[in-house]
């Protein structure tokens, strides 16, 4: 395993894993790109992200863990998604995602769980993407990153770190760090959303 600092060249690598993680493209009506949701969502969340650490392997990024420091504040941050988003959503219009309608719901959907995720107070940092290529977990890969997240945050002086899952994430291992689960988010009666946050000592 080889650990790296973020770089454009690991953009496809990663979309891939979050395709075959999350499969957003099962939501689309016949998208031309279906990587094109994956890239934005990594750039996205690379957003304010101030740790950018990828694991590598064999060339290929397979991992990735970025956080950010809330203490800056959020108004760069919502700037920079502005135009990050224009540029998206002109790609959306000339159809790259397929057809609009289903296109435009998911990314309403995905809105509204980045909203709900970020909705507290009083934290240091956030993890804003922690995701490995399935075919690489039990390998300690994820335990490296978080340790060198957390080594981060102390250097810092970042002490309060949260983050948010959904059900369908191996949120367990959250569980064994130490991270306790703060608030459990409903949407149509069932559980959307978990938040987890941690004290770092």
């Amino acid at each position: 395993m080889n650990c790296d600092i973020y770089r454009k060249a690991y953009l496809d690598d990663l979309a891939g894993v979050v395709q075959r993680t999350w499969h957003f493209e099962k939501d689309l009506d016949g998208p031309k790109d279906p990587l094109l949701l994956s890239r934005y969502y990594i750039k996205s969340c690379l957003i304010g992200s101030v740790h950018q650490d990828v694991v590598v392997e064999k060339g290929r990024a397979v991992g990735v863990l970025f956080g950010s420091d809330e203490r800056r504040g959020r108004l760069g941050r919502a700037l920079q998604f502005g135009w990050l988003g224009a540029g998206f959503f002109i790609q959306v219009l000339l159809g790259r995602l397929g057809g609009r309608r289903a296109a435009f719901r998911l990314i309403r959907d995905m809105g509204w769980m980045s909203r709900a995720g970020e909705a507290v107070e009083g934290y240091d940092s956030e993890v804003n993407l922690f995701i490995l290529d399935a075919e690489t977990r039990g390998r300690g890969y994820g335990r490296a990153l978080m340790d060198r997240y957390l080594a981060f945050c102390r250097r810092r002086g970042m002490k309060r770190v949260f983050l948010w899952t959904t059900p369908d994430c191996t949120y367990s291992f959250y569980d064994r760090y130490g991270f306790q689960r703060i608030r459990t988010v409903q949407k149509d009666g069932k559980t959307a959303l978990m938040i987890y946050a941690i004290e770092i000592q």
